[in-house]
């Protein structure tokens, strides 16, 4: 990583998913996370990018920058930006309702597993942070 911090931007598709997680796991590593916590971020990483690919651009292709930033101290800062559809996924950490079927599990195994998660609207571009620390 250049100073601690890198980024990356890749085409929203299932397909780029697991180059994504690669580049996740890489900055975890280089900073010296231990498999176990780098497994939990693999988990809550890929729940938020298949979230991402999923709903953020209904009406076609759009593109997920992952930003990894080192803390110091062994912690892990990642967000993600995309300029798809606004959702915090943060004000739905109860079980949900989607329609024959109840949602909601996702977002409340990112808030188990991670130290910190936020989501802000950035003029049009979704960015949710998770921070984990070792």
């Amino acid at each position: 990583m250049t100073a601690g911090k890198s980024h990356k931007t890749f085409p929203a598709t299932l397909e780029n998913l697991y180059e994504m997680i690669a580049f996740i796991k890489h900055n975890a590593e280089v900073i010296g996370f231990h498999p176990e916590d780098i497994a939990k971020l693999e988990v809550a990483s890929e729940e938020v990018l298949v979230n991402i690919i999923s709903y953020a651009y209904p009406k076609g292709e759009g593109d997920l920058m992952i930003e990894c930033q080192d803390l110091g101290e062994a912690t892990l800062e990642i967000k993600f930006r995309d300029q798809g559809v606004e959702y915090d996924p943060t004000i739905h950490r109860g079980f949900v309702k989607k329609g024959d079927r109840i949602g909601g599990y996702g977002i409340l195994l990112i808030f188990k597993l991670m130290d910190k998660v936020e989501y802000q609207r950035d003029g049009d571009m979704n960015v949710l942070t998770i921070v984990k620390k070792v």
